[in-house]
């Protein structure tokens, strides 16, 4: 009879590290669900311009080019 001081409190231990992993698992893949919407897919290109512009990725010359490319 080993009691908790054994195998027991080993596996003991290990079960509870492993329910903890799979805890953890969900929440941060529920939080990547969270930051990468599907209303991200629906943005249209003229709203990522103007988002991109604004950022300043890209410069108000080529801002206006590519919105006149957009809008043909």
């Amino acid at each position: 009879m080993m009691g908790y001081g054994g195998y027991g409190g080993i596996l003991m231990w290990l079960i509870l590290i492993l329910i903890a992993g799979v805890i953890i698992y969900f929440a941060v893949s529920r939080s990547r669900d969270a930051r990468n919407p599907a209303d991200a897919a629906e943005e249209n290109p003229i709203e990522i311009l103007k988002r991109r512009y604004a950022s300043g990725e890209i410069s108000e010359g080529e801002f206006v080019r590519m919105k006149k490319e957009l809008e043909r």
